[in-house]
């Protein structure tokens, strides 16, 4: 049957029924490439052609003798199997049958190995699980807070490491910058005053970072608050060291820049507010609400201020050639100078200058 529809040619010539449609016309043949005693036995109307999409006796025998396809292939089957293996214990939770419906897979073709549908889905299960183990040691553990995704929750900071810029003092002589054998004698009464107050309060003890020699002057880094507090109470205890010494002691804000002007004394001697706000009102738009004097050295012709500012209006005084207006004057603003940019990063304190020619410049 084979070797019989393979010599038939596409056009195969059949025996025509009783009927006039059946004959064909000439054109039509002469499409067909047939031989020419098959064109003229269709021009007669003996035979005719077989449309070739129609399809052929031997391919009919061929699709009937076909055997049907299994009907365990698909997802719905599957799924039925899958749940059967998770009662017997073979597996996890049983998954239900799937509703959706999908295309059947086709046969293996010959010569492959049969693998059975159970064993890939139990190796795609635990390849899956090995990968949500990796991945999920891999990701990193979010915090029970209430965040955002995509946002690391940041921790709140101590309030000692938020305020440290508040905790450094400096000991300064306003008469005059301190040699190094002055400043040891310094830390000598200091050390006495610890002696004195641990004495008498074994529990509470003030502790501090650093207690160094800087620029004519004596650095104190309190690791505390109370050691602060302990620190101004207690310095005004110490006596003059030697003679002519005036032993002060300021805070230290090394984030602010400092100027220092000089204002002379009138009728009255003018509080630091008024001096703000007629500053504040004569030379707009010049801001004074955040100016902190954090040293004020008192004299007989004036008070000579050193003040700490925003940068933005160091840069406004110097825009104004560092000149205010107050009152029928003018008084001179000096500014921090410019640091070469190896030298910025170094220096992180303010230093306290109070030589005596500096203040005969301003006046």
């Amino acid at each position: 049957m084979d070797a019989s529809c393979n010599n038939q040619t596409q056009k195969q010539l059949v025996k025509p029924e009783d009927s006039a449609d059946n004959v064909l016309n000439l054109n039509q043949v002469s499409m067909l490439n047939l031989s020419l005693e098959e064109e003229d036995a269709l021009l007669r109307g003996e035979t005719k052609a077989v449309d070739p999409k129609e399809p052929k006796e031997c391919e009919k025998v061929t699709r009937l003798e076909r055997e049907p396809r299994p009907l365990c292939s698909g997802p719905p089957e599957r799924n039925k199997k899958r749940a059967k293996r998770g009662k017997r214990g073979k597996t996890g939770q049983a998954k239900p049958p799937s509703s959706s419906t999908s295309t059947n897979k086709p046969n293996a073709p010959s010569g492959v190995p049969n693998i059975a549908t159970s064993d890939i889905d139990s190796a795609l299960n635990a390849a899956s699980a090995a990968n949500t183990i990796v991945d999920q040691s891999s990701k990193r553990q979010r915090s029970n807070e209430n965040s955002p995704a995509g946002e690391n929750p940041r921790k709140q900071r101590k309030f000692v490491d938020v305020a440290k810029d508040d905790l450094k003092l400096m000991i300064i002589d306003e008469d005059k910058q301190m040699d190094i054998d002055q400043a040891g004698i310094v830390e000598t009464l200091l050390h006495n005053l610890m002696d004195e107050y641990l004495a008498s309060n074994p529990r509470k003890c003030p502790t501090f970072h650093d207690l160094k020699f800087f620029g004519g002057n004596l650095r104190l880094i309190c690791a505390d608050l109370f050691s602060k507090k302990w620190i101004e109470t207690s310095f005004s205890a110490i006596t003059p060291p030697w003679e002519g010494a005036t032993l002060k002691l300021y805070p230290v804000t090394p984030r602010r820049p400092t100027i220092r002007f000089f204002v002379p004394n009138g009728m009255k001697k003018p509080e630091f507010e008024d001096i703000l706000v007629k500053l504040r009102q004569q030379n707009p738009p010049l801001s004074t609400s955040l100016w902190v004097a954090w040293k004020s050295d008192v004299k007989e012709e004036g008070i000579f201020y050193h003040v700490s500012v925003e940068p933005e209006t160091v840069t406004l005084i110097e825009s104004m050639g560092n000149r205010l207006f107050y009152y029928f004057s003018k008084i001179r603003i000096i500014t921090p100078s410019k640091k070469p940019k190896e030298e910025e990063g170094k220096a992180s304190e303010v230093s306290v200058d109070t030589k005596i020619s500096e203040e005969k410049e301003l006046k």
